[in-house]
């Protein structure tokens, strides 16, 4: 076989695999799907016929997304995952060379599929680590003069968010392509949907895998004016949402008004761990510091990271850990969340920091 250099310098991402018995390392909506809603999906699951190939285009999923979001089912096209939406968007719409702004920390995989595509790949450190607004955004186009430009609004993985004015501003000042993922968009609920049509330079990714408890579905959109999306249409794979993806999906956006409970009851229950890290953060001063999030996730920075990301597996508590001194863990079931907070706890004293 023959070994290129893109494929020596790619590193592996390698999610993680560890089974343990909490898990809060995905950011998933934990709450259990509601029976009536269980009931729908098998009914629509049981009626796929799996020897056909399914709608190309996935045109129930975007008209049911679409009456969700308010738009037109025109303005929609559904991919397996954002992921594969970005792919799509950095391979088709960007040329061999063609630049692309992303930051750092933000999703990995808009450098990941950039890379692919072999972009000039531009990651502009945040500063503070976490900070990010539209003036800190816009100096940086204005200094690399990028093609596209890709961000997370709240931001994966500190929870960071900008109000839709501060992304507005930015649209206005650069005539690049700007990808925004609103991944976690109903935990902060300031989405820019409802201005698709006003800019020409702007898509955005919204996903099934959070707020609505379907990760394992792959269900993500892209929404933007309708002449985006049909050049999008172009380069997608044409049946690459199963019959069984595209018939849950659509009874699951049924009730949309049930997984907006959810989402609030996720926001209270984020909201109390952050206060409990908050004091937690008090009794370690210098050695622990908790970002606030607008998003169903908590960004922690504290020494000693990996070795307590390890303590934690050991006790069946899974969390993501990353190289730069950081954790991050989702929010789930109260009793999750307390394990979790106590265990953390623990750690932190039995560690001396």
């Amino acid at each position: 076989m023959r070994i290129t250099e893109k494929m020596k310098s790619l590193k592996e991402y390698i999610p993680n695999v560890d089974d343990c018995k909490i898990k809060l390392d995905a950011n998933e909506n934990p709450f259990p799907m509601d029976e009536d809603i269980k009931k729908e999906v098998l009914s629509a699951v049981e009626k796929c016929g799996l020897s056909r190939y399914p709608d190309p285009m996935s045109k129930d999923v975007c008209e049911s997304y679409a009456k969700v979001m308010e738009v037109k089912e025109s303005q929609v096209v559904a991919g397996c995952g954002s992921d594969e939406l970005i792919n799509i968007i950095t391979g088709f719409f960007m040329d061999k060379g063609d630049r692309v702004l992303t930051f750092e920390p933000d999703f990995s995989f808009y450098a990941f599929y950039s890379f692919l595509h072999e972009l000039d790949i531009i990651s502009v450190p945040k500063e503070q680590g976490v900070a990010f607004d539209a003036d800190f955004v816009i100096k940086s186009i204005e200094r690399f003069d990028p093609k596209m430009v890709l961000f997370s609004n709240p931001c994966n993985p500190t929870g960071g968010a900008i109000k839709s004015e501060q992304v507005k501003k930015i649209l206005e000042s650069t005539q690049a392509m700007v990808v925004l993922d609103e991944a976690y968009m109903e935990f902060f609920g300031d989405s820019l949907v409802p201005d698709i049509n006003e800019y020409e330079n702007l898509i955005i990714l919204r996903t099934m895998s959070k707020a609505y408890g379907f990760a394992g579905g792959r269900v993500g959109f892209a929404v933007a004016r309708e002449e985006i999306i049909r050049e999008i249409k172009k380069a997608k794979s044409p049946f690459n949402l199963t019959k069984l993806s595209q018939a849950a999906a659509c009874a699951i956006l049924k009730h949309a008004d049930k997984y907006k409970a959810q989402v609030d009851a996720l926001t209270v229950l984020t909201r109390e761990t952050y206060a409990r890290l908050k004091e937690i953060e008090k009794k370690h001063p210098g050695k622990v510091t908790v970002f606030e999030s607008s998003a169903n996730f908590i960004y922690i920075k504290c020494a000693r990271s990996q070795e307590i990301f390890e303590k934690l597996r050991d006790m069946s508590i899974l969390i993501r850990a990353y190289p730069d001194g950081h954790l991050r863990v989702s929010t789930g079931l109260k009793e999750e969340n307390d394990a979790f907070l106590d265990a953390f706890d623990a750690i932190l004293k039995e560690t001396g920091l």
